[in-house]
């Protein structure tokens, strides 16, 4: 199950799926990323992808060892969005001209699954 409903997601462990973001209000260009992050509720970071735009959509996939390396339980997630980004050598983002959060921090959560594939 990969279920989004509002800000909130519900994910099966193990489990794919790919998240669309519009970026409205902001015309997004080739040297923009996109940061989502997902973090357990005791803070550590649990997951960080950069994401580049496409078009004016940010697209967040999930693969199925992204999904199973989490542990089932409640996590919270953000997306940062970072106008003319700068990276380091491992391409994770250090910095740009502006960084605008679109959503609030929202819930996200990891299911059991009983099934063995």
């Amino acid at each position: 199950m990969f279920e989004v409903s509002g800000r909130s997601i519900r994910i099966s462990r193990g489990d794919t799926g790919l998240i669309a973001f519009d970026a409205e209000g902001t015309a997004l260009s080739e040297k923009d990323l996109a940061v989502f992050t997902v973090r357990r509720q005791s803070g550590g970071i649990a997951m960080e992808k950069v994401i580049a735009p496409e078009g004016n959509q940010l697209l967040v996939p999930f693969t199925n060892e992204e999904t199973q390396a989490l542990r089932e339980g409640e996590y919270v997630w953000d997306i940062r969005v970072v106008l003319d980004a700068e990276t380091d050598a491992e391409g994770r983002v250090t910095g740009g001209r502006e960084v605008i959060t679109p959503l609030p921090p929202s819930p996200l959560k990891i299911m059991k699954v009983v099934g063995r594939v």
